[in-house]
């Protein structure tokens, strides 16, 4: 549903572009946004760990789901 999806993106984009209050006493880097510390973590002595999953992975996920996207959103309006 487009309504649901609009909320989701726009929490998501705040959530990862709002800057993280600056603590002196914490291990992890604060005073910047997540988006950043994790776009460039070797600025902050961090290293990127992330790992992309191939498709045939993806896939493969998807054919374990039991019913289709359409019969799972059958009874939410588009709107």
């Amino acid at each position: 549903p487009k309504i649901i999806q609009l909320t989701l993106d726009n929490f998501l984009d705040y959530w990862n572009n709002h800057k993280i209050c600056t603590q002196h006493n914490k291990l992890l880097p604060s005073g910047f946004s997540p988006n950043s510390i994790c776009d460039f973590p070797e600025k902050f002595g961090l290293t990127h760990f992330g790992v992309a999953a191939p498709q045939h992975f993806i896939d493969a996920l998807w054919q374990n789901i039991p019913k289709t996207r359409k019969e799972c959103y059958r009874w939410v309006p588009d709107e």
